[in-house]
């Protein structure tokens, strides 16, 4: 069970100090510039002028520049808000030695990014004239987009979000304490520099949800349903019956009790399955071989919430497969994006784990003796990285076949990564995606039921 700053947290509503203050029966709006933005007019000149300084000392020299704005609209029955945010940052890369060599150039002026470019690159000799790229001096991006994010009217924002609050107060009972509703959108902006291609790539994408919860001691037992996709909020459909459902289950917390410790089956719901294959393996350093032919987990930056055509250097993004067989095993470099201390790390963009033939309900009388896992809270790896425990809001007993009506809160799912890919029986057909937004990007999550075994405990 989460408290209020827990669950708007996991959405990406509230800061790491706590949930941000609002008014009760008022809107609250606020502008913020999480890092410092060139206009977009001086993009061009820009990463023409880092291009070929990269080239000097590079091979194979791209640029990067990525604007974003985000619009966030929250609304609960205490606090009506709505912000913005825009972000501008350039990565400057290439190769050396058979090596890449990238940096991300965060200023306050061009001048800045200058200055930080040329610091990065004195780190390499300047090559021969002769092995530099033969380029106009003055690169051409083409005519700046002139609509932004910034330009169109909140109410195309909070609109929605107030529709998704009241269609929540209306179908859910007394019981549930806490209704709240969010949209997310972000305009990106990226434009792509190098000897190859020379393009700018123009996206919207927006995520949205209600949040339901009820109280349970000090704290609230809490529910969540979310879609997104690209485009704008008009995409956002949330039907009664999900909404229905969400409630039923913040509700049904209020009964569950602790459960006894132990090795068993283990059924992982897709929202479930779709965070462990995100903390617990796409954020591996390396691909894992599996021998098994049931269980694929994959990196595809083409389709999702977090979808990228291009790598870094410019190539076409490919799919990356990061659990498999020897022989289907193939992890691509992933995507450069700033971490929470706004150092660059490689990244993936939609993760996936590929569903299988089984139904759900097949999966379940499978089970001689084991738990459904779902309401994913937390997924953390070993220093080592080699196990993983899943923190989930709660459990379903299952025996011989069937749910005895007994729920667990708050378990904790562990295992070594390795074996539980090893003790895999199965993979169900139904699929769920969670998109979300991490160190300020855009990513996704996908998963299927997944039966394995693990050692289950109160959490």
């Amino acid at each position: 069970m989460w408290s209020r700053r827990q669950l708007l947290l996991a959405m990406g509503q509230a800061t790491a100090g706590g949930v941000v203050a609002g008014f009760v029966g008022a809107c609250r709006e606020s502008r913020r510039n999480a890092t410092p933005v060139v206009h977009q007019r001086q993009v061009g000149d820009l990463l023409s002028e880092l291009f070929h300084l990269a080239d000097r000392r590079l091979e194979r020299a791209y640029v990067w520049s990525r604007r974003s704005d985000t619009y966030r609209v929250r609304i609960d029955s205490s606090e009506n808000r709505f912000d913005s945010e825009s972000e501008h940052w350039v990565i400057v890369g290439g190769y050396r030695d058979g090596a890449e060599h990238s940096s991300a150039l965060l200023g306050a002026s061009v001048d800045d990014l200058r200055t930080s470019a040329l610091e990065f690159l004195a780190r390499f000799t300047p090559r021969s004239k002769e092995a530099a790229t033969r380029l106009p001096k003055r690169l051409l991006l083409g005519d700046a987009d002139a609509t932004s994010l910034e330009a169109r009217h909140p109410s195309e924002f909070r609109d929605p979000a107030q529709a998704l609050f009241e269609k929540a107060q209306s179908l859910s009972e007394s019981r549930i304490v806490f209704r709240g509703s969010y949209i997310e959108s972000t305009r990106c902006d990226q434009s792509l520099l190098s000897a190859a291609h020379n393009q700018r790539i123009h996206s919207l994408r927006t995520r949205g949800g209600v949040m339901l919860g009820a109280w349970s001691g000090d704290e609230i037992a809490s529910s969540h349903e979310q879609a997104s996709g690209i485009g704008g909020p008009e995409l956002l459909q949330i039907s009664d019956g999900q909404i229905e459902a969400a409630a039923a289950e913040a509700l049904s917390h209020l009964h569950a009790r602790s459960s006894a410790s132990g090795e068993q089956e283990v059924l992982l719901n897709p929202e479930a399955s779709a965070t462990i294959a995100f903390h617990a393996f796409a954020r591996a350093p390396a691909a894992l071989h599996s021998d098994s032919p049931l269980l694929r987990i994959i990196d595809d930056p083409r389709v999702g919430y977090g979808q990228l055509q291009r790598q870094d250097s410019g190539q076409e993004a490919r799919v990356s497969t990061l659990v498999g067989t020897l022989e289907s095993t193939e992890r691509a470099p992933g995507y450069l994006r700033r971490d929470e201390r706004a150092l660059l790390r490689r990244m993936p963009a939609n993760v996936s784990v590929v569903a299988g033939s089984t139904p759900s309900d097949a999966l379940i009388s499978s089970v001689k003796q084991g738990v459904l896992v779902q309401g994913p809270l937390h997924c953390a790896l070993s220093p080592d990285g080699d196990r993983f425990s899943l923190l989930c809001s709660q459990a379903r007993e299952i025996r011989d076949g069937r749910f005895t009506g007994r729920l667990f809160a708050r378990q904790l799912v562990m295992a070594d990564r390795r074996d539980f890919v090893a003790s895999t029986r199965a993979l169900g057909s139904e699929s769920k995606s969670l998109a979300f937004t991490s160190w300020g990007m855009p990513m996704s999550a996908s998963g299927a039921h997944w039966l394995s075994r693990a050692r289950v405990e109160a959490g």
